[in-house]
Parts: C-alpha cells; structure tokens; sequence
C-alpha cells in the first residue's frame, strides 16, 4: 500500500474545500455573468445613470459615458474570476474632470493645480479598481480611486498628496422604458 505525502493530501483537501465557492474562469465568464447590453449604474449617493456592457473580443468591458451626470466617467474591463459569481473591474477615467485638476503644461503647482501637471496627469489615468459581486444580472462592488488634495499650512498652500476615496458601485439592467 503507497502512502501519499503530507503536502499532496493538505492540498487535494483545501482545492475540495475551495471548489464549494469556486470555479474555473474561462475568457468567456465575464460575460455569462454580465452579458453585454444597456444598464444602470450608480455610484455612492448619485442616481442611477444609463451605462453600457459592451463586448471585447470573448470578454467584455464596462463604459460610463460622458454628458449623462456620472460622478466618474469610465472605461474599464470586467475580468473573470475563478471565484464564483465574482468580477474584477479594471478600468480608467475617460473623463478624470471630477476627480483631477486640469493643468496646463508649465502650469506651477498651486492649490488649482495640485502637484503640477505631472501630478494631475498621473491622476487623469489612474487605475480604477474593483472586486465585483455578481448576482441575478446585477453586481456589486467598491471602486477605488484617488484625487489630488491640496494641503495647507495656516492657510498657505504647501503642495499636494494623494487620498484615496472608495465609493460603492452598485449595476443592475436597465428598466424597460413604457410606450
């Protein structure tokens, strides 16, 4: 009779245990779970607002467009996960309006530009990140993101630092609209 090594029976036991809340993500589980088509996403406290999954090759991504009052703007894939019924959102702003300042090249840094344009130029193309719930057609999640704010000294501007804010993403299908 062979015996099989400690660590071969360790893992075999912990993949088993995994398996009740796994599955093995394939390109194609991003979109099963959140196929692409007409949505409505929130963020924090603002109002739900039209947004889009759209295909990407076998997988699919997320847009938050402009002029529609999103607090972000965004384009961001949705990647699968071998956890079951989970997502990962990976995307940047495609307007970064509300979150960075807008500087000039050869603008100083100041209280309106914040670190200089180098520094809001980094904020502009942040990475925006979020693990994603997804249950019955909608998800759940917190993305994270950063701005620029500003620092004083007993009221004189002393440069800037990062701060990062998470605010919660809720996505749910588009209601149908009566005619």
């Amino acid at each position: 009779m062979s015996v099989l090594p400690r660590s071969l029976v360790v893992t075999a036991t912990v993949l088993a245990a995994a398996s009740a809340h796994a599955q093995v993500a394939t390109i194609g589980t991003a979109a099963k779970l959140l196929p692409p088509g007409s949505y409505a996403c929130k963020l924090g406290a603002y109002a739900f607002r039209d947004c889009e999954i759209v295909a990407k090759g076998a997988g699919v991504e997320l847009v938050l467009p402009p002029g529609l009052g999103h607090f972000i703007e965004l384009r961001a894939e949705l990647l699968p996960s071998d956890d079951r019924n989970q997502l990962t959102l990976l995307g940047a702003p495609t307007s970064p309006r509300n979150l960075c300042d807008v500087c000039k090249p050869g603008d100083p840094d100041t209280d309106s530009c914040a670190g200089g344009p180098a520094v809001a130029q980094a904020c502009q193309s942040q990475p925006l990140v979020a693990r994603l719930k997804v249950a019955g057609g909608r998800a759940r999640g917190t993305l994270l993101y950063y701005i620029n704010r500003p620092s004083y000294t007993n009221g004189t501007y002393t440069g800037s630092f990062k701060l990062g804010n998470p605010i919660e993403f809720v996505l749910r299908p588009r209601k149908a609209t009566k005619k």
